[in-house]
Order: structure tokens, then sequence, then C-alpha cells
């Protein structure tokens, strides 16, 4: 599911960059887009700056996943959130991107 929403929200990112933001290895990556190519979500292109990479796009048939997906993530959203209030998960959510950026450094 995250594969195809940072898909969606930057169609042609190459599989490096995705998995640098996914924070994952790029072997673990290609097997997620094998399968999502298989199941006909995602489509792999050449890039033409870089033979030896590769873009991905999105194809029409992950539309209703990212429908369902984002249904799905505003729910767990609003169950999680509760009762705090816009100013409170503001900060919440900048502390926690603190919190990776320490980790993620060390």
């Amino acid at each position: 599911a995250r594969a195809l929403v940072h898909i969606a929200r930057d169609e042609g990112i190459r599989q490096v960059e995705l998995a640098e933001r996914l924070d994952i290895q790029p072997i673990t990556l290609a097997r997620q887009l094998d399968q999502l190519a298989e199941n006909g979500l995602v489509e792999r292109r050449n890039d033409p700056g870089d033979r030896r990479a590769y873009q991905l796009y999105l194809t029409e048939a992950a539309t209703p996943y990212l429908a369902m997906i984002k249904q799905a993530s505003a729910a767990v959203h609003q169950r999680a959130i509760g009762e705090l209030g816009e100013e409170a998960t503001r900060s919440l959510c900048d502390s926690l991107k603190t919190l990776r950026t320490n980790l993620s450094h060390s």
C-alpha cells in the first residue's frame, strides 16, 4: 500500500528513490514491485536519463486500490487521533518526525 501511495504522489519516481523514501532495501522493493506489476497495478518504464534505472507508474487497475487505501487510512487516522485536536495532532506529528530524523542519523 505504501509503495502505491508514493507512486501515486510522484509518478515517474525511480525505484532507488522510492526505496529510500520507504526506508527499505532496493531488493526488497524490487520483489514488491514484481508482485504489483504481475497484478497489473504498476508499470516499470526505462528512465530516459539512465538506461540502468526504471521509473514507476500506476496503471488504471490501481485506482480502486488507492481508493480503498485512502478510505482505510482515513478510518485509522480518525480512530488514532480521536479527541486530540488539530494543534495537538500537529505537535505530535512534528515530534515523531524529529524522533525519526534523530534515529536515522544515529
